[in-house]
């Protein structure tokens, strides 16, 4: 257990250092009824404490979750995107090593994967790269469809992920609002530099694995944890379970009660951070 903690750690350490998103050449839309949680979580919506530390790591240059099929314990369908500093021209040949070499590294870093399919499409009069995979997460399998858009300075890595037997049924909602992002610039010529090493591989594999691996780590870490002592007197009431646990990257507001990422100091609902 332990050499499989610490296994998963290098793989997130891996993860955040590879791909700082760097937002500003594009602009995003997200899929009708979704909620942006880049900034925090709608009120009262139960999303998963994990997903929303994940969403203020500061990887992404925005994150959104489908409510429906969300719960406090289960993640539906998902979007992120990461900005990357490469950029270039892109070929089928070239996305199809792109698709092999994530594939690489995400076995590498203990992350069961496969791939299913690339290609390239042309949106909005730019060659995109469109790799789609199933990876393994905690609670299934998981399929996820990725595109690749060059810009004039970076390359945007959009992620679109759902349960596997869901995903068919959101195909043309990812896919509208993939072609919605604007900031795309094919240059022509190909300067990717060592690809394998690029920008985009590295943001693609986080843009995969950052909320994966934190899944499984908040599973272990429940796992690990010793049980309840029992009632010192007999006949004492159980013990209450806390409504809400700190969690790192996240302060809870007094007003509201929601999650909001700790680089933010006043909650969607106007609340102040606590001094």
């Amino acid at each position: 257990m332990p050499a499989t903690r610490a296994r998963w750690g290098a793989a997130a350490a891996l993860l955040a250092l590879a791909a700082q998103a760097q937002a500003g050449e594009f602009t995003y839309i997200l899929p009708p009824g979704w909620y942006d949680i880049t900034n925090g979580a709608p009120r009262n919506e139960p999303i998963p404490a994990f997903v929303l530390q994940d969403a203020a790591s500061g990887r992404y240059a925005r994150v959104a979750i489908d409510p429906k099929g969300t719960t406090l314990e289960k993640v539906g369908a998902t979007f992120n995107a990461v900005e990357s500093p490469t950029t270039g021209h892109l070929t089928s040949d070239l996305a199809n090593k792109a698709g092999l070499a994530l594939l690489t590294t995400l076995r590498s870093s203990k992350v069961a994967a496969n791939l299913v399919s690339t290609s390239v499409v042309s949106m909005n009069g730019v060659d995109t790269g469109v790799l789609t995979l199933d990876v393994l997460a905690p609670d299934g399998w998981r399929r996820i469809r990725q595109y690749i858009i060059p810009g004039h300075k970076t390359t945007a890595v959009l992620t679109y992920g759902a349960p596997k037997d869901d995903f068919d049924k959101s195909t043309k909602v990812f896919e509208t609002a993939a072609r919605g992002t604007k900031g795309g610039y094919d240059p022509g010529v190909f300067h990717w530099g060592e690809v394998f090493k690029s920008g985009a591989i590295a943001g693609a594999v986080a843009g995969i694995a950052g909320a994966i691996v934190a899944w499984v780590r908040k599973r272990r870490v429940a796992a690990d944890a010793p049980p309840e002592p029992a009632a010192v007197a007999a006949g004492a009431p159980p013990a209450k379970t806390p409504q809400r646990r700190a969690v790192k990257g996240l302060w809870y507001c007094d007003q509201c009660g929601n999650p909001v990422p700790s680089r933010i100091d006043t909650c969607r609902c106007g609340g102040k951070r606590p001094a």
